[in-house]
């Protein structure tokens, strides 16, 4: 359990590549984006399993980086990802026809949580990758405003993988 502990972060970019944006990549002419895959009666079971795998693991890395920051304030950034990764867990299980609008808002506060969760573990651990974490907070805004749902999933997914990745560069 101390190896999982230790290498969450890595396992979550594992499994939202495997589950989530390779196949939804794959699969891009027909589904608009990775929640609406998750619809389908043909890849509902992978996706939302992905979905829920990878919330479990966030909440797990927000521990392990909760142990290594020692800023009162900082350690804020933390709590707001483990917060993130639960209200992952909770979309989905809640991404079905009948309660797409909550899953959409839970996607919405994941993003936001893991946002700026990802901004104060940033101020910690240095200015790399609180560059990353700006541009991602930027390009998730940008592409959402402009309404391109789907190039937002992806540019979180991509942005917050670089950023785990420098982070574990820093730390290891």
């Amino acid at each position: 359990m101390q190896i999982v502990h230790k290498y969450s972060g890595l396992l979550i970019i594992f499994v939202a590549w495997a589950f989530l944006l390779l196949p939804f990549l794959f699969h891009r002419k027909k589904y608009l984006t990775i929640s609406h895959m998750g619809l389908s009666n043909k890849y509902s079971a992978y996706i939302n399993f992905g979905v829920v795998l990878s919330g479990i693991l966030q909440v797990i890395f927000s521990n392990f980086l909760h142990q290594r920051i020692s800023n009162d304030i900082l350690s804020i950034g933390p709590y707001l990802l483990g917060g993130g990764g639960a209200f992952f867990v909770l979309a989905g299980f809640l991404n079905r026809k009948q309660t797409f609008r909550i899953h959409s808002l839970l996607i919405k506060i994941y993003s936001a949580c893991t946002i700026a969760g990802s901004i104060f573990v940033s101020f910690y651990f240095g200015k790399t990758l609180l560059v990353i974490s700006i541009v991602l907070l930027l390009g998730s805004l940008y592409l959402y405003f402009r309404k391109k749902y789907w190039a937002s999933e992806i540019w979180t997914i991509l942005f917050f993988s670089l950023w785990t990745i420098s982070l574990y560069i820093l730390i290891l």
